[in-house]
């Protein structure tokens, strides 16, 4: 698709578009369908590591740069500029819909800012262990994940619990619709009380770099494979063997429709719920990860490792 460059993060925008943010500063979004790649600006910063968006005109991105962590977009990834962080390694970004954004720091701390970007606030310490992945379920509760243990608030920070489980935790997700919290990494675990409580590992098959819940009993779990479970992760089948290649990320567009990205630019993706899987190679370096936001069917964003962002659009279904 003419991209030659190294993506690092993927996150779909409420308008119907994706933006992919990687290397050498690139932006660029794609017109009609998610592999139809065009670029729209480049050459304006580091190596852009994770992107999230409130809805379909703000955003933010982490980018590889120990003065300016952050950089921000208020007209859907065309213009960015560089804001204030707080004094941490920031690990991860997440929003609440358009009301709050989310900064997660190496050593677990949590920021809240309100007002995309202008004042953080102290939303207390998830824990002191290394810490890698943030999600927001609602406006009070969210979790984080990282080397043995789970992060998890129940009243927007107020005061955190922490969960111990085997492994490294990469990414964490839940059911719609339901109470069950899936988390994965090194192995998968699993709550059925909103991350109050956890078990496992529950698979010897599976683990994961990301996962993406589709629906209220299924779910997709990425690593050198792909695993799906339709009993809300009880048991697991691997789907998709990968070959050489690592699947990083995967969001969900619909019940039905899901998109996986890894390395050599790799996109996998699925319109039936999973049980198969179409290849696309988009940028010929790897994409690192993906993530949603606006209405689900809309489309998706990556980003990679060295400046590059790509949008694009999925219809509605």
């Amino acid at each position: 698709l003419g991209v030659d460059l190294r993506p690092a993060d993927i996150e779909l925008t409420s308008d119907g578009e994706v933006l992919i943010v990687g290397s050498k500063g690139l932006i660029a979004e794609s017109g009609e369908g998610i592999t139809t790649i065009a670029e729209i600006s480049s050459g304006l910063f580091e190596d852009l590591q994770h992107v999230a968006f409130g809805n379909a005109g703000e955003g933010l991105v982490i980018q590889q740069s120990p003065d300016d962590p952050l950089i921000r977009t208020t007209n859907g990834g065309r213009d960015w500029e560089s804001i204030a962080a707080p004094d941490i390694s920031v690990r991860d970004v997440a929003f609440h819909s358009d009301e709050f954004a989310l900064l997660l720091g190496r050593n677990g701390e949590v920021f809240r800012s309100d007002d995309l970007g202008e004042i953080w606030v102290d939303a207390g310490a998830s824990s002191e262990s290394f810490m890698s992945c943030l999600d927001v379920f609602d406006s009070e509760t969210w979790m984080t994940g990282g080397n043995g243990c789970i992060g998890r608030t129940a009243n927007s920070g107020t005061s955190w619990s922490l969960g111990p489980v085997e492994g490294f935790v990469d990414a964490i997700d839940r059911f719609p619709g339901t109470d069950v919290v899936i988390a994965v990494g090194s192995k998968i675990h699993r709550s059925e009380d909103a991350g109050a409580n956890w078990s496992g590992p529950v698979s010897t098959i599976a683990s994961g770099d990301d996962v993406a819940c589709l629906d209220e009993t299924t779910a997709i779990a990425v690593s050198g494979s792909i695993y799906r479970t339709t009993d809300q992760g009880l048991t697991w089948e691997n789907v998709l063997d990968s070959g050489s290649d690592d699947l990083y990320a995967i969001a969900a567009l619909s019940a039905l429709h899901a998109v996986a990205v890894g390395d050599d630019g790799l996109m996998f993706e699925t319109v039936d719920g999973g049980e198969s899987w179409s290849q696309v190679e988009i940028v010929g370096q790897p994409l690192l990860d993906i993530a949603v936001t606006g209405p689900l069917g809309s489309g998706v964003v990556m980003v990679g490792e060295s400046g590059v962002v790509i949008g694009g659009f999925a219809p509605l279904e």
